[in-house]
C-alpha cells in the first residue's frame, strides 16, 4: 500500500521538478518526512512494540508528503493546472509507449539483479551467510545511493545539453568525459575507503566475529567498482533517451547473472558463497552490459569509437586496485582499537588518495573544468 500510494496524489507533478532541474525542492520535503517517519517509528516501537503501528506510519507520511509536494508544485508552476489543448497523435502515443516499455525493461532488470544475490545465498548456501553479507550490503548500498543521487542529478542538464548543442558532438563528448572523470574520482575514493575500513568498522559496530574473509571483501569492493564506474554511461543513456536501442540487453544480463551465480555456487565451497554470487554479478555485467552500453552510447550519441573508453576504464580499475593494496598495507602498520583505527584509516585514505589524485590529474582538461565549475558555484553562493 505504501509503495502504491507513493504514485497517487499529484505524484505526476514531480516530473516538472525533474525537467526544470529543481528536484532538490522535492527532495527537501521528502527528507523532512523521512526523518519524521524514523523518529515516530522508533517511538512507537518503544511504546507499543507493535509491527502494525510501525507499518502504518510510513503510509500516512508518504501520502502527506506526496500531497504537500503536489500542492506546492502547483503553486510554483501554475501552468500545470491549466487544461491542455489538443491531443497527441497516434504516432506520438505509440512512440511514448515504446519508450516507457524500454525504460521498464531497464528498471525491472536492475531491481532483479540487485535482489537475486540474497535470494541465491539463502537458498543455496545458508541464512547465516546471508546475514553476514547483509551487514556489508547495508554499508555499500548507503554509499551507492548517495553517489547515484549525485550523478543522476546531471540527467536533466545533460538532456538540455543534448538539445542545445545539437550536432556539436565534440562538446557533448567532452562533458561526458568530464563527468566520467568525476565518477572515477568519487567511486575510486569510496572503493578504497570500503576496502580499508570494512574490518575496523564492522568490528567496532557489531563485533569481530561478523567480519568476513579478505577474498569476500575484495569481491564486494570489485562489484561496487565494476558497476559504479559505469554510472556515467547510465546517466547519459537516460538523458539522451537511448532506451529502445538494445532494450533486450537488460533481460539477457539478468539471465546470465542468475545462471553464472548458480554455476559458481556449485563450483566453490560454501564459505565462498558470497564470492560465488558476486562473481556471477560481475561477469554478467562485464559480458553483457559494460561493453554493449558503452558501444551504444559512443556510436549513437558521440559518433566515436568506444575503444578509448574501454582502455581508460581498465586503467582506472588498476589505479584504484593499486591504492587499495597500498593503503591497506600502510594502515595495517597502525593498530590501536577498532574505533580509533577506523578514524585514523579514514583520515589516511582521504589525505593520501585525494592528495595523489589531485597531484596526478590537476593539469587535465577535465579537472580544470570541474575546478572552474566549482569556483563559479562557490562564488554564486557567496
Amino acid at each position: 500500500i505504501n509503495t502504491v500510494f507513493s504514485y497517487f496524489f499529484y505524484a505526476d507533478r514531480q516530473c516538472v521538478l525533474n525537467a526544470d532541474q529543481a528536484e532538490y525542492k522535492g527532495r527537501i520535503i521528502t527528507y523532512v518526512f523521512k526523518f519524521a517517519e524514523m523518529i515516530l517509528q522508533t517511538i512507537t516501537l518503544l511504546i507499543f512494540k507493535n509491527i502494525y503501528v510501525y507499518l502504518i506510519i510510513p503510509i500516512v507520511l508518504t501520502c502527506s508528503s506526496t500531497i504537500l509536494k503536489g500542492v506546492l508544485i502547483g503553486k510554483w508552476y501554475p501552468f500545470i493546472k491549466e487544461k491542455p489543448e489538443g491531443a497527441l497523435s497516434k504516432a506520438e502515443i505509440k512512440e511514448t509507449w515504446k519508450n516507457v516499455g524500454s525504460v521498464a525493461l531497464y528498471k525491472v532488470s536492475g531491481v532483479v539483479i540487485n535482489s537475486t544475490d540474497n535470494i541465491l545465498l539463502s537458498s543455496f548456501i545458508s541464512i547465516i551467510v546471508t546475514g553476514l553479507y547483509s551487514n556489508y550490503l547495508i554499508i555499500v548500498s548507503a554509499i551507492k545511493t548517495m553517489l547515484e543521487k549525485c550523478f543522476s542529478a546531471f540527467t536533466a542538464s545533460l538532456g538540455y545539453l543534448n538539445v542545445e548543442e545539437g550536432e556539436n558532438t565534440e562538446r557533448k563528448y567532452f562533458i561526458f568525459k568530464t563527468i566520467s572523470f568525476m565518477n572515477f574520482w568519487f567511486y575510486g575514493f569510496c572503493g578504497v575507503c570500503l576496502f580499508v575500513l570494512f574490518k575496523p568498522f564492522i568490528t567496532f559496530w557489531i563485533g569481530e566475529k561478523y567480519v568476513m574473509n579478505s577474498l569476500t571483501e575484495i569481491v564486494i569492493v570489485a562489484s561496487f567498482l565494476v558497476e559504479g564506474l559505469q554510472e556515467t554511461i547510465g546517466t547519459h543513456r537516460a538523458a539522451y533517451g537511448l532506451f529502445q536501442k538494445g532494450k533486450w540487453r537488460p533481460l539477457f544480463t539478468v539471465v546470465l547473472n542468475i545462471g553464472l551465480s548458480i554455476l559458481f555456487i556449485k563450483l566453490l565451497p560454501d564459505e565462498y558463497g558470497v564470492v560465488a554470487v558476486l562473481l556471477g554479478t560481475i561477469l554478467s555485467n562485464l559480458l553483457a552490459a559494460w561493453w554493449f552500453d558503452a558501444l551504444l552510447m559512443h556510436k549513437l550519441a558521440f559518433g566515436v569509437s568506444p575503444k578509448q573508453y574501454y582502455i581508460t576504464y581498465w586503467l582506472r580499475m588498476a589505479y584504484v586496485a593499486v591504492f587499495c593494496t597500498a593503503l591497506k598495507w600502510i594502515c595495517s602498520l597502525f593498530t590501536i582499537s577498532p574505533f580509533i583505527d577506523f578514524c585514523l584509516y579514514g583520515v589516511i585514505c582521504a589525505v593520501v588518495y585525494n592528495g595523489i589524485f589531485i597531484a596526478l590529474f590537476w593539469r587535465t582538461k577535465e579537472f580544470d573544468y570541474l575546478k572552474q565549475a566549482a569556483l563559479r558555484l562557490l562564488k554564486r553562493k557567496i
